[in-house]
Formats: structure tokens, C-alpha cells, sequence
């Protein structure tokens, strides 16, 4: 990789050099070193490939925000290994011309299926995925039998999580125009195209529950390539219509109430350190205020709340039990039933 490679690769990551040599696990001065025209190392370059790779096909390739904020190089570098396999993977699937067969992808279950058989998958903080299990109900699993079949299944969710992502489109709504329950005349089918995900899904969330807009459903340019069905986008709006205000009042009450935390063992804190204690216990506050405001735009879910959770406890701090369960429950995207 020569030096302008690499200055060209961090300006499409939009990456500093501090940003970049903490990801890669190298020192500022070693990025600079680099970016001065030393050669860069083999697993150096191999990350930067892999990390353009995956940000051209709009799979989430950065760590989470947590480790980068708490300098979790343990975590920063298990994120590394993943975005290099990843991509990896999705290099191999298409140079067999793409995959073989049809997986269909459930998001609220982190589940891909094919027939008899499915590959589990664990969301990541940052947006991203990793494979979990691989179970088959026709013949007993073969790890090395069914390796192509496995990949074709990470890259059925790395290309639909791409396609939740709110930027992505255009996209097209669908809905029928009354509800069939109703009697009188057939139900029509309509069709409306938005530039992205999100616009499609504030369109959905304002005309909800009205009697000319039922099932409503979004798709790719393709009506048969559905993203996000009529459950998921129901919960979508249900989400950012419960989330703000659950979120917001359990802000409130950290806020309110900082002063009321434990400590470990007997020893009193000193007013300063009692007061700064406090601070803290409202800056995660802050933090949760932060995540009512990104629920209304969709952009919130129950792992970021739970990181947030994770410091409050850390802290010594332990919320209303009922103030909690309301904005975790707000957050959690289950499938809904008809």
C-alpha cells in the first residue's frame, strides 16, 4: 500500500491518523510513520481493505462506540479480526458469482433460514453482526460439507442489514388503500418511492392506524424484495412513538436523584469526591437524554440502552426498576403476531 493509498483510503473511512492507529492497534506515530511513506505492514493493509470493502457495500465495519470511548483494545481488536473475516467471506461468495441459494433473513429473531436449516447471528454495538450457531433438522451438520451453504447465509445478512441502514434507497412503500375487513369495495394496492429508509419509514409512522393505510410494508425498487414487513415497520413506529418519552423520564430521574448511589466497602467519599461522583452519575443521564433524542429518529436500540445501563450500575447507580423496564421494553424490537 503506497503512502497516497493509504491517505486516500483514510479520507473515505473518514478517518484521522489517531483514529486510524487506535483501530488498527498501532501508535500515533507509527500511523505517521506510514502516512510519511514507510511501508505499511501486511495486517495493516489487510484491515484497510477489508474495512473499504465493507464501507462500499454499506456493512458496518468500525468498532462500537463503547470500547472506542472506554480504549477497549481487546474488544477494538476482536471488532478488527471480525471486519477482515468478514470481508473475507463476502470476497469469497462473489468470486463463486455470488450465492447459490436463496436464504431468508429474520431480524428480530437474528436468524437466517434456508429449508431445514439456519445460522443464528448476534447483533453487534456497532451495527454490525457475527454468526452465532448452525443447526440443520434434515441430516446432522457438517461444518465442512456445508461451508459454502454457511456462507451464502453471512452474506444474506450482511446485504440485509445494508438494507435496514435508514440511508439506504430508494426504497419503495407499499400499502392497500382500505382494509379488506371492512367490506364495500376491493382493496388497492398502493405504491409510493422514497430516497431512503428513513423517509419511507416517517411517512409510514405518520399515517399509521389510518383506515386508508393498512399492512404497509417497504421494499427494494423490487416490491418482492421486502425490507422491512408490516410487523417490523409496526414496531419501528411503535418504538419511536414510546421510546422518547420512556427514555426522557427515566433521564429525569437519574438526574434528579444522583446523589443516591452505593459505594463499595465502608469508606466515605470525600464531599469533592461525592460531588464529582454526582457529576458523573449525570453525564450518563445526558447520555440517556441523548438516546431519547436518536429514538425519535430511529437510530436507538436496547443494546445501546444497555451499555448505558451498564455504566449507571458501574457507577453504583440503580434506577427505578419500573423507569427501566419501560424503556427496555420500548426498545426491544420483538416480531409481532397477526
Amino acid at each position: 500500500m503506497t503512502k497516497t493509498e493509504l491517505e486516500q483510503y483514510l479520507l473515505r473511512l473518514d478517518l484521522t491518523g489517531i483514529d486510524a492507529a487506535q483501530f488498527l492497534g498501532v501508535t500515533p506515530r507509527t500511523m505517521q510513520r506510514w502516512l510519511d511513506g514507510e511501508e505499511t505492514p501486511g495486517p495493516a493493509e489487510q484491515a484497510l481493505r477489508a474495512w473499504i470493502k465493507l464501507h462500499d457495500l454499506g456493512i458496518p465495519w468500525k468498532p462500537d462506540s463503547r470500547s472506542i470511548n472506554n480504549h477497549d483494545e481487546k474488544q477494538i481488536s476482536a471488532h478488527l479480526r471480525h471486519a477482515v473475516d468478514l470481508a473475507a467471506l463476502i470476497a469469497r461468495v462473489e468470486a463463486r458469482g455470488g450465492p447459490r441459494m436463496p436464504w431468508a433473513v429474520d431480524h428480530s429473531r437474528c436468524r437466517a433460514v434456508l429449508g431445514k436449516i439456519e445460522v443464528s447471528f448476534y447483533k453487534l454495538l456497532n451495527g454490525g453482526f457475527s454468526l452465532a450457531n448452525y443447526t440443520r433438522r434434515d441430516v446432522a451438520p457438517d461444518l465442512n460439507r456445508d461451508r459454502e451453504l454457511i456462507d451464502d447465509a453471512a452474506y444474506y445478512i450482511a446485504v440485509s442489514l445494508r438494507r435496514k441502514d435508514p440511508d439506504f434507497g430508494p426504497v419503495t412503500l407499499a400499502w392497500t388503500d382500505i382494509s379488506p375487513r371492512n367490506g364495500g369495495r376491493a382493496a388497492k394496492l398502493e405504491y409510493k418511492t422514497f430516497r431512503s429508509n428513513e423517509a419511507a419509514i416517517r411517512f409510514a409512522c405518520k399515517h399509521m392506524g389510518a383506515r386508508d393505510f393498512v399492512d404497509p410494508f417497504i421494499a427494494t425498487q423490487n416490491p418482492s424484495e421486502a425490507i422491512f414487513d408490516k410487523y417490523e415497520l409496526q414496531q419501528e413506529c411503535e418504538t419511536r412513538t414510546n421510546a422518547p418519552g420512556a427514555l426522557a423520564a427515566l433521564a429525569k430521574y437519574v438526574r434528579r436523584n444522583s446523589s443516591l448511589f452505593v459505594t463499595n466497602g465502608p469508606a466515605m467519599l470525600t464531599p469533592i469526591a461525592r460531588a464529582n461522583h454526582e457529576k458523573h452519575i449525570e453525564s450518563l443521564a445526558d447520555k440517556v437524554d441523548a438516546l431519547a433524542g436518536k429514538a425519535r429518529e430511529g437510530l436507538a436500540d436496547y443494546q445501546q440502552f444497555n451499555a448505558v445501563l451498564g455504566e449507571l450500575h458501574a457507577a453504583g447507580y440503580f434506577p427505578d426498576r419500573d423507569l427501566v423496564s419501560a424503556a427496555a421494553k420500548a426498545l426491544v424490537r420483538e416480531k409481532m403476531q397477526s
